[in-house]
């Protein structure tokens, strides 16, 4: 509508020629203007929905950022407030844990003489006492995995049930 052609309403018979009075050209006319008027509502509604769908999505995925900021900056306060080794990563493996509602967070690192994985934090809701299990080492045949990415220098985030059934 709105001056621009929407398409088409045609109208007619097969068998015999009926001529259109002036009143049914009218009334065809603003039969037609009406279709063109619900489909361009259609339209618009239509794109009304694909822009509230681009909506949603940009808001999830503000809230991901926003989420992942707020924990960078819990960490990091957590993180400046302890100098001790042990301290840094009981405190790093609580924050990261509680923050992404794990079932349990490690923070696990090299022995110095570097033949080992050692546990230095270790965050687990259900236990009590999880300091028992800090200080725990394991060979780095273990986790073949671990090798390639230590070897690579960069840190890593690994799925301990993931780790577990490979182990097993």
């Amino acid at each position: 509508s709105r001056g621009k052609v929407m398409g088409f309403l045609t109208v007619g018979t097969v068998k015999e020629v009926h001529p259109y009075t002036k009143d049914e050209i009218r009334l065809l006319q603003t039969i037609s203007n009406s279709i063109g008027v619900a489909v361009e509502n259609y339209q618009l509604l239509e794109d009304l929905k694909q822009k509230y769908a681009q909506i949603e999505e940009q808001a999830t995925t503000l809230r991901r950022q926003t989420r992942e900021k707020d924990i960078l900056l819990k960490v990091s306060q957590a993180l400046s407030r302890n100098m001790n080794l042990d301290e840094l990563s009981q405190v790093a493996s609580r924050v990261v844990g509680t923050e992404l509602g794990a079932e349990r967070c490690a923070v696990s690192l090299p022995t110095p003489d570097g033949s080992e994985i050692e546990i230095r934090g270790l965050f687990h809701p259900a236990q009590t006492s999880t300091r028992s299990l800090t200080g725990t080492r394991f060979p780095w045949q273990d986790h073949p995995d671990w090798t390639k990415i230590i070897k690579k220098g960069k840190p890593v985030a690994e799925d301990l049930q993931k780790m577990e059934r490979g182990a097993s």
